[in-house]
């Protein structure tokens, strides 16, 4: 029951979390002429979401079929970008928090 819990949830994500880091990462990067510390951490919060996003298809394969025939390298980095994300995305959120209570 758990893996398909899991499986089903990454899917439930991936879909939007792709579509809306992609759309934020193109308003942010093309349409905003003003680059300040909040949009620049922003930036990095949708480049490390996306990074995370776009690692769910393999762990959805993962827990589909229980078995992982990809190599080993992959796998770890699968865990890598979602600890990554993890930590990046607390970092700049507190960064952004921080920015907005000093101004």
């Amino acid at each position: 029951f758990q893996n398909s819990l899991y499986a089903t949830t990454y899917g439930l994500i991936f879909i939007p979390g792709l579509l809306a880091n992609s759309a934020a990462l193109w308003v942010l990067c093309r349409f905003i002429s003003k680059k300040n510390k909040a949009i620049i951490f922003m930036i990095n919060l949708s480049v490390a979401d996306l990074a995370h996003v776009l690692s769910l298809p393999l762990r959805i394969y993962y827990y589909i079929h229980r078995d992982w025939p990809f190599q080993k390298a992959l796998c770890l980095l699968c865990f890598y970008l979602k600890y990554l994300n993890m930590y990046a995305s607390i970092f700049f959120l507190t960064c952004i928090s921080l920015q907005r209570c000093l101004f």
